[in-house]
């Protein structure tokens, strides 16, 4: 059993050589006020480098993984974070652990950050247990074959529907002449024809009224040759879009926005299920990675993705059963539970917030958060996440083409309950 009174010995006189060296960190409050950030380094040479600074929780894990039993270590140090913690000791400490302990579940980085990989088992100057990370590549999992499969169901489906002499129809809305929307728009409308799908398409001025959109919404609800309706999302600023997507037939909405299906999904009901979610868990079923049973961490709380595929993934069925837990950028240590997770999905919306330093070696990485800088796609999932990674989605064309294909298995699913 290691002696952890030395140890921490051994790392503050590693620390205070450090400092009078002058080549690596020359402040505490550096090291204190960005535990989990990139912090600019000066060395003698003038060159600038990046190190990455854990947090206690590391130290912990580090010191506790050379126990047999973790309990007892925590009983051990637990003392020394609590008297510790407050100078900030702790984070100096775990600094300046270099090349060394493995900190949490393959955390080890060198000191350019550069060293990520595969595990290989060695001995650190301390004399501890170490694991340094070789370079790997992650399976990528592209959305394009899980779509095909789903839309190949799809037609099988429609070519039912006609056979019986119903065709099924798909209506979209748009309002205002937002060019990104109406290329979504297009493309959705191409989609449905190949499918065999009918599109009557609405298209408002961005200057019609609350009034003249739920005229058009309570049209389509009224119409039985229209099973779905897709109201596309953003509006102008002056329209109210909950008050549109409420005044929609719930079995007509093939988003699965509708309060009354959000409420379905809750309670295991048979409904339209959110797109993106529903896509997202026939991504992992089709690429053959185990949900059941494993930990998945989503990164983001919204409406759209992160709440209902906590919802979607924690139910009891083969392709969910996980234990889910759901964070956001208002958690001051979420990397903390993104390291721990079996399958990370980022739904934040937050360009590059999911580093490599935040991804558990070994881990599955979806990317479902985008934002858009013109037309160029900003994921949330940073591409050197592919080195920590057994498996990733692509930066384009991972999660989008899933979403587009539930939407239309909501279509077809909403008009064989209208004419069943």
């Amino acid at each position: 059993m290691i002696n952890t009174t030395k140890m921490i010995e051994s790392l503050n006189s590693r620390f205070r050589q450090a400092a009078r060296r002058r080549n690596r960190f020359t402040t505490k409050e550096a090291a204190m006020k960005f535990p989990h950030l990139v912090v600019t380094e000066k060395r003698r040479a003038g060159q600038n480098i990046a190190a990455r600074i854990p947090t206690w929780g590391q130290v912990l894990n580090a010191l506790a993984e050379q126990y047999s039993d973790r309990i007892n270590a925590i009983k051990k140090i637990d003392h020394l974070k609590i008297h510790q913690q407050k100078s900030g000791q702790a984070r100096r400490w775990c600094a300046f652990i270099m090349p060394g302990i493995l900190l949490g579940r393959g955390d080890w980085r060198r000191r350019d950050g550069r060293t990520i990989g595969v595990p290989v088992t060695g001995v650190d100057r301390l004399g501890c247990r170490s694991e340094e990370r070789m370079p790997q590549t992650a399976r990528l999992l592209p959305g394009a074959p899980v779509a095909e499969a789903v839309l190949s169901d799809i037609v099988r489906r429609v070519a039912a529907l006609h056979g019986r002499g119903v065709t099924p129809s798909l209506a979209t809305i748009l309002v205002g002449d937002d060019e990104a929307s109406a290329r979504y728009i297009r493309i959705k409308q191409r989609q449905a024809a190949e499918l065999g799908f009918e599109s009557p398409h609405r298209h408002l001025p961005a200057h019609a009224s609350q009034d003249d959109l739920l005229d058009v919404i309570a049209g389509f609800n009224l119409d039985k040759d229209v099973h779905g309706v897709l109201i596309q999302y953003p509006f102008p600023d002056h329209l109210d879009y909950d008050a549109a997507l409420h005044a929609l037939d719930p079995d007509k909405d093939v988003d699965g926005m509708h309060p009354l299906n959000m409420g379905r999904l809750a309670l295991g009901m048979p409904g339209p299920l959110p797109c993106t979610p529903a896509g997202i868990e026939a991504l992992l079923d089709h690429h053959g990675i185990p949900v059941t049973g494993r930990e998945v961490v989503i990164l983001g709380r919204g409406v759209t993705i992160g709440r209902p595929l906590a919802i979607l993934l924690a139910q009891k069925r083969p392709t969910a059963n996980a234990a889910v837990t759901v964070i956001h950028t208002g958690v001051p240590d979420w990397p903390c539970y993104t390291r721990r997770a079996d399958i990370l999905i980022a739904a934040a919306g937050v360009p590059g917030i999911i580093q490599p330093e935040h991804v558990r070696l070994g881990a599955v990485v979806i990317g479902a958060g985008v934002r858009y800088a013109g037309r160029r796609l900003l994921p949330d999932v940073d591409e050197a996440c592919a080195e920590v990674a057994s498996a990733i989605t692509p930066r384009v064309g991972g999660v989008g083409p899933t979403t587009v294909a539930m939407l239309f298995r909501n279509a077809v699913a909403a008009a064989e309950r209208a004419t069943t």
